[in-house]
């Protein structure tokens, strides 16, 4: 359903698609989170500030419970994210 949502027309469902996993973040299992990942993927270079701020936000939280998940994300992503989605990101990043 996740990624049915990734993909419609409508911003604020897109939006739907990457803030439904939060509840994953804090109680679902590894594979969840994954899943996320996945949907964030899909979403982090979308046209649309609405669903791209979710992503960064998606990406800080899920970054706490999984910080080389995140890493490995940026890695790959970062330069197709718009600037304000990757500070939201990064804003809980732990220095290592």
């Amino acid at each position: 359903m996740l990624h049915d949502l990734s993909r419609a027309a409508d911003p604020l469902r897109r939006r739907s698609a990457i803030t439904a996993p939060l509840w994953f973040v804090r109680r679902g299992t590894d594979a969840d989170l994954g899943e996320g990942f996945v949907v964030a993927a899909s979403l982090c270079a979308d046209s649309e500030p609405v669903v791209t701020n979710a992503v960064g936000i998606y990406l800080a939280h899920a970054g706490e419970r999984d910080p080389e998940a995140l890493d490995r994300f940026l890695a790959t992503h970062e330069s197709s994210m718009p600037r304000p989605a990757y500070r939201l990101a990064v804003r809980k990043r732990r220095v290592r």
